[in-house]
């Protein structure tokens, strides 16, 4: 089984989600396993028949999703630790050199 795995193609999976917790590749992980090995080899005929409607849908639930997220989300004034301006580098030109603790 070992030889079917890419590892160059492994090892990019978190490249893909630098900004999300663990447990999204997780899932990931386990959906493509589930979806691409176990209902390939168990039932192959509702793989054939089902894997592409499956993928489409799930394109297009991202995109409605992001689509409705953005109009749902764009006046929205959120206030959290990275809209504030209370961090004291945050204030200096970047071209200055900065101490830590300074």
């Amino acid at each position: 089984m070992w030889r079917l795995v890419s590892l160059p193609v492994v090892l990019t999976l978190p490249g893909y989600f630098p900004n999300m917790p663990t447990h999204n590749a997780a899932m990931f992980t386990l959906c493509c396993f589930v979806f691409n090995h176990i209902l390939l080899h168990r039932r192959p005929a509702w793989w054939r028949r089902y894997n592409f409607v499956l993928t489409a849908a799930l394109d297009a639930g991202l995109a409605v999703s992001g689509i409705i997220g953005y109009f749902a989300l764009q006046h929205v004034r959120v206030n959290w630790w990275g809209t504030q301006d209370h961090c004291p580098l945050s204030s200096r030109a970047l071209d200055q050199r900065v101490v830590p603790g300074t």
